[in-house]
């Protein structure tokens, strides 16, 4: 997203403002093309990423089930006169480590949503007031500029998308990893 998605919506930014300022450089309906791009290839990134993380989600849970139990028989059954004791205190080191691994999941989530809360809020009130600014240039009888705003909004809203959902993908990732034990105790 970084290297690609960013990169594209920069350039249909540039290329609109360049568009509806010059009289000679006419090109309107290329940065159009390139942010419908830069949408397509978002979305093929996060229906890839978030089938893959998906299928290793619930894959993931059945080995780790079967893990944990072959583990806790192993101990109970294959040692003598200490096994049960050291199944239980299996349980015990399990749970604790269900625990601290919710609490530094759950505390990891609380960090990103405020890192990146600010980082969105700014960019949708770069949006809006790009829009209002829209909105009183085409009230003005200005339309390039008014077009040319729009341009900026566009790329500014497919950069939002992308915040978006590279933070929502991190949300997803962790609570993959939160909830992936959880259900094994």
């Amino acid at each position: 997203i970084n290297s690609f998605i960013i990169p594209l919506s920069l350039s249909a930014c540039i290329l609109s403002i360049v568009t509806n300022l010059s009289q000679s450089f006419k090109l309107d309906h290329l940065p159009l093309f390139i942010s419908n791009c830069a949408k397509k290839v978002l979305n093929v990134i996060f229906v890839v990423f978030f089938s893959i993380i998906s299928l290793q989600g619930i894959s993931s849970q059945a080995y780790d089930s079967v893990a944990i139990r072959v583990t806790k028989f192993s101990l109970s059954k294959y040692i003598p006169f200490l096994g049960g004791y050291l199944s239980t205190g299996f349980d015990y080191l399990y749970s604790g480590s269900v625990i601290l691994k919710n609490t530094l999941g759950v505390a990891f989530l609380v960090l990103l949503l405020l890192i990146t809360l600010p980082i969105i809020v700014r960019l949708i009130f770069i949006k809006w007031f790009s829009k209002l600014l829209s909105s009183i240039s085409l009230f003005l009888e200005n339309k390039p500029v008014s077009k040319m705003l729009d341009g900026v909004n566009s790329s500014v809203s497919l950069i939002i998308t992308s915040i978006v959902g590279v933070v929502l993908s991190l949300v997803f990732f962790c609570l993959m990893i939160i909830l992936s034990f959880n259900s094994l105790i």
